[in-house]
């Protein structure tokens, strides 16, 4: 009999657990990832199973690692920062290293933990109606504006449903698809959360998590569905119920029109509007510095010495967020181009997904799951802070590894889901 593995029991347990400290605590979830990556190697020493290292991401990301500690720092603004930075950011690797070559070998013991994610997911959607409703939520925390917060202390609880529970579905729907005994009853509980979480992404005011969630509901899952003729009645029925929610909302909902019109607004003036300043910003300071960037934890002081010199404007921040502009700040072009390959080989590790009948479904939620931490023309949360880093990571990780469990599948005959 084949000795148990504690180690990778702690990880899938620690997945939930993540979920939960992120809605309370900035260094926990840190904390958290750094415990799973700990057991992580430690489970890859008992196993003597290293084949991970060989990931083209891990590899990439070793690579960005490297320049930023080696041929960045020196030059940085602050090299000493720079360079605890380059190694310290191994962290979300090494997090998505386990994720990726964990979860598949561990399908069939998988059903707990997604549960508890679903609880989880459920009590934030029932708070964060409560708030948008009577204007303080059920953890006592005031409506800021027109954004909702829930159980954070800052309006990014729709950020937070969309990374969170488009990763979980997709990895819900690998693990049915690969035969695991999922009950009707779970099925309906999921799929109802799923639905309520995308109304609340709608209600939050966050323009990124709306715009991702539209592009997913519309295009990308609806888009897989037609590739698979018998799942075309699916594909109309989500296109149709989505745009009758959508259009609900639209029109019953006044911080939806605001925040929509808000949007027209920033791209028809994006040169004046705050992220243009931050693109703009951004750019100046890659001309200036093409082949190192300015390093780590100093974007805000040179951003506000070109644009905004006595801070009195506040257009600043301490990151340009956007990912793409973030490394080329830190690193310069060539680290820009290192990220850019990095972005490739997690969508490749995605695309190689399975493309037959329904399983392509999870890839497509996959990619939803992944669009709003990596297309490049919005401006999202930093990948590189504690965090966002760590909601966006475990996203990825998660994404990455429902294709992987579904790929692993395909050599086998479609398998209808057990209710």
């Amino acid at each position: 009999m084949p000795q148990k593995n504690y180690a990778k029991d702690l990880i899938l347990y620690l997945i939930p657990m993540i979920f939960l400290a992120l809605l309370f605590s900035k260094s926990l979830p840190d904390i958290l990832i750094i415990i799973m990556g700990a057991a992580f190697l430690y489970s890859s020493y008992k196993e003597k199973s290293w084949g991970w290292v060989k990931d083209p991401v891990v590899i990439l990301a070793f690579l960005l690692s490297a320049y930023c500690l080696l041929i960045a720092s020196p030059f940085a603004d602050r090299p000493l920062d720079t360079a605890v930075k380059s190694l310290i950011w191994l962290r979300f690797i090494l997090f998505y290293a386990c994720l990726v070559h964990v979860l598949p070998q561990s399908t069939d013991r998988l059903k707990l933990p997604l549960q508890l994610c679903l609880a989880i997911f459920a009590i934030v959607i029932v708070d964060s109606f409560f708030q948008y409703i009577s204007g303080v939520s059920l953890s006592g925390n005031l409506k800021p504006g027109v954004r909702l917060t829930s159980f954070l202390d800052r309006p990014n609880i729709g950020t937070y449903l969309f990374k969170s529970v488009f990763a979980v579905a997709s990895l819900f729907l690998a693990v049915w698809l690969s035969g695991q005994a999922v009950r009707m009853r779970d099925a309906v509980i999921f799929y109802s959360i799923w639905f309520l979480s995308a109304v609340i992404i709608l209600l939050s005011g966050e323009r990124t998590a709306t715009l991702m969630m539209l592009g997913s509901v519309f295009v990308l899952i609806p888009g897989a569905l037609f590739f698979s003729p018998r799942r075309c009645i699916w594909a109309f029925t989500i296109v149709a119920g989505a745009a009758f929610v959508v259009a609900f909302v639209a029109f019953t909902q006044p911080v939806v029109k605001k925040r929509s019109g808000d949007f027209q607004k920033h791209i028809s003036e994006f040169r004046n509007s705050p992220y243009g300043h931050l693109t703009f910003a951004a750019l100046s300071i890659a001309q200036d510095n093409p082949l190192t960037g300015i390093g780590f934890k100093t974007f805000e002081e040179n951003c506000k010495r070109r644009i905004d010199p006595d801070g009195s404007k506040k257009l600043c921040h301490i990151h340009p967020h956007n990912p793409y502009l973030e490394w080329m700040v830190i690193a310069g072009y060539p680290g820009m181009l290192l990220y850019f390959a990095l972005v490739f080989a997690l969508l490749f590790n995605v695309l190689r997904g399975c493309w037959t009948d329904n399983r392509l479904i999870v890839t497509a939620v996959a990619l939803s799951a992944l669009s709003i931490s990596l297309f490049p023309f919005l401006f999202s949360q930093s990948l590189v802070s504690n965090w966002p880093g760590v909601l966006a990571w475990i996203s990825i990780g998660l994404a990455v590894a429902s294709v992987k469990i579904i790929r692993a599948d395909c050599a086998d005959a479609p398998v209808a889901p057990r209710n």
